[in-house]
């Protein structure tokens, strides 16, 4: 018998210090399944990871830590730098994630096919379930996000000044330093006209709350 599982794959995103994180944690809290680019992407650059090779090819043995793993903070402060460098990394790393999160979320929905009950499969009954992916560059790399499939985007987004001031908290980086994280990043309103939902994070913890089940509701009865 066929299992009729519908399944909306909704990819998440927010530029730096948006809080797409926090949205992330609130996501999981209410039991639903979030697929990580960035934890992906740890584990293929880590000290054995696949892509580790290509990137010292590309940059150089710099990059690297102590223990031979990816020394993130060295090439984040190089390729904020410069485009250049920049878009050669993402040539690299963004199908190689892509890939893995797809192939991850393919084994996610066979093992929630394999846990539905049979008195469900043989009411004919059809599951809708969402399954999230937290990518922080999604925009940037659209055309390579194609093998995901997803059907919605939510952008996570807040004034510029406020994203300005966590940064500037978070990791504590000057004024100029905060600016210029910013401005390598795609505007709010290039990211605005691709995504389908826009969860403004621009107040507390319990308004994004509700902004975020709001959606959750509208994906859900859609």
């Amino acid at each position: 018998m066929e299992e009729k599982l519908r399944v909306r794959r909704i990819g998440l995103t927010g530029g730096i210090a948006s809080g797409k994180s926090t949205v992330t944690e609130l996501l999981r809290k209410m039991g639903f399944t979030v697929l990580d680019a960035d934890a992906m992407y740890h584990q293929l650059v880590a000290a054995n990871g696949a892509l580790l090779p290509r990137l010292v090819e590309a940059f150089g043995e710099y990059i690297l830590a102590a223990d031979g793993s990816l020394d993130r903070r060295v090439l984040a402060k190089h390729i904020f730098a410069e485009k250049a460098a920049r878009e050669k990394l993402d040539a690299i790393t963004h199908s190689a994630v892509y890939h893995e999160l797809d192939r991850l979320a393919k084994e996610t929905i066979s093992q929630w096919k394999i846990q539905r009950t049979r008195k469900a499969a043989e009411d004919n009954e059809v599951a809708h379930r969402l399954l999230f992916f937290d990518i922080p560059l999604l925009m940037e790399s659209f055309g390579a996000s194609q093998c995901l499939s997803l059907d919605r985007i939510w952008l996570v987004t807040a004034p510029e000044a406020m994203r300005k001031q966590r940064l500037m908290v978070r990791d504590g980086l000057s004024e100029e330093e905060a600016k210029r994280r910013l401005a390598a990043q795609m505007s709010e309103d290039e990211k605005q006209k691709k995504a389908d939902v826009i969860l403004t994070n621009d107040a507390d913890l319990e308004k994004l709350k509700k902004i975020v089940e709001e959606a959750v509701r509208g994906e859900e009865y859609a």
